[in-house]
């Protein structure tokens, strides 16, 4: 971390992988959620009804918080501090996939009579 704008290509690359790119054919890009974490938390959010005011899964807030002041830092060559919100991203990003196995491990639990049901 003392590159600072190629710091942040890479940083904006593991953006992209995280919340999944859709830029689309118009101008500005898409308005699609992404495909990967991003949208596996606004979903779960939204199953679940514990989406934020504005709709937004809150998981997903503090992991945009993160990773913008993250590559903030990066800029400012705040290298410790920009592997803090780093770590803080993986922390959210297991909250992301720990609630995935859990929402899926109660709807496989909702229906005892079918035979097909993994869980019984």
């Amino acid at each position: 971390c003392n590159k600072g704008d190629q710091d942040t290509y890479w940083w904006d690359d593991a953006v992209a992988s995280l919340i999944g790119w859709a830029e689309g054919t118009d101008a500005g890009g898409s308005t699609s959620n992404g495909y990967l974490f991003y949208n596996i938390a606004q979903y779960l959010c939204r199953v679940s009804g514990t989406c934020n005011i504005a709709g937004d899964s809150e998981v997903n807030r503090q992991m945009m918080v993160a990773l913008t002041e993250g590559k903030n830092d990066l800029l400012a060559l705040k290298c410790d501090s920009a592997e803090t919100y780093m770590k803080d991203v993986e922390v959210l990003l297991d909250t992301i996939l720990v609630d995935l196995v859990a929402y899926y491990a109660e709807q496989l639990d909702d229906d005892p009579s079918d035979e097909n049901n993994v869980a019984h």
